[in-house]
């Protein structure tokens, strides 16, 4: 899957080959647009896009793909009507792949606001929390499926200018490795891949 300005590829391998529905936040951020243009070229996938900002004019509901525009995965109404949809437009198990999250420049950690620390644990663990509230138990009523969130090798080599962002990312692998250990038995797959810091 090819993404972003400089096309960098990264592969995920979805081990449930008979279920081909998907549910994809951040559709618009350039991880997002790679993930919903190699599945878009998959025979039998069905989509669920959800964004925080309101879907394109040229963005056309089909059959298979609908995108919710204007859901903001911080807030509890919206995170109902995610799952009331996904629960209506799923008509069996379906994946998760979480594409949402913050991000700004490498800058000292003093040069950095609380309201910007906080926005960037809010966008990258408080939202897959608030997901995982909802999405989890129906992903296991409908009898299991894959739960993707992503985070960064920053994580592992704790690069410098990068405090409340990398444990933000840290926040989100606790989150997911929790998930895999709580909702495993349930048919619950919970994966996060770090990502390669790239210097565009």
């Amino acid at each position: 899957i090819a993404f972003g300005k400089n096309k960098t590829t990264y592969s995920l391998r979805i081990m449930k080959k008979n279920v081909r529905n998907y549910l994809i936040t951040g559709a618009h951020s350039y991880l997002g647009k790679g993930f919903v243009s190699f599945l878009a070229r998959q025979k039998g996938v069905r989509m669920l896009l959800t964004s925080r900002t309101q879907k394109d004019n040229n963005e056309k509901d089909s059959q298979n793909v609908r995108h919710l525009g204007g859901i903001d995965l911080l807030n509890e109404s919206d995170l109902k009507i995610l799952t009331r949809e996904a629960g209506r437009f799923f008509r069996g198990s379906f994946h998760v792949i979480n594409c949402a999250g913050a991000y700004w420049d490498h800058r000292k950690f003093e040069e950095t606001s609380l309201v910007q620390n906080t926005q960037v644990f809010e966008g990258n663990a408080q939202t897959i929390m608030g997901m995982a509230h909802y999405l989890v138990p129906l992903i296991c009523n409908r009898g299991g499926g894959h739960f993707v969130g992503f985070s960064c090798n920053s994580v592992l080599y704790n690069y410098p200018n990068m405090l409340a962002f990398t444990a933000s990312k840290t926040a989100l692998e606790s989150i997911i490795r929790s998930l895999a250990n709580d909702y495993g038995g349930k048919g619950v797959v919970a994966n996060c891949f770090e990502l390669a810091t790239v210097l565009t």
